[in-house]
């Protein structure tokens, strides 16, 4: 997740994505956090992107999940996970042209 850390003098780190395709119906569950709140950046730092969970149907549908959630899924179903990016920490130096 390019540029999902917040801004700072240190930026936060990058959160991920990953991927899965189910080859075959199964129950899923998820279990995560900062998906309503975004990260907090410390000291002037700026937050990170909030995380994300989401499911495409075989019909072509995105689906977006809360961030703790029991579902059963068919087959063929890709559940995407989108891990938050980290708050940034100081304030970020002034840009000089």
């Amino acid at each position: 997740r390019r540029g999902s850390g917040g801004e700072g003098r240190w930026r936060g780190g990058d959160g991920i994505v990953r991927e899965y395709k189910l080859l075959t119906r199964a129950k899923v569950t998820l279990v995560g956090d900062r998906q309503k709140y975004a990260p907090y950046g410390l000291k002037g730092g700026k937050p990170g992107a909030k995380g994300e969970y989401l499911i495409k149907t075989t019909k072509g549908e995105t689906i977006k999940l809360k961030s703790k959630t029991t579902i059963t899924v068919e087959e063929g179903t890709i559940v995407i996970v989108k891990t938050p990016g980290g708050g940034g920490y100081g304030t970020p130096k002034k840009k000089t042209h």
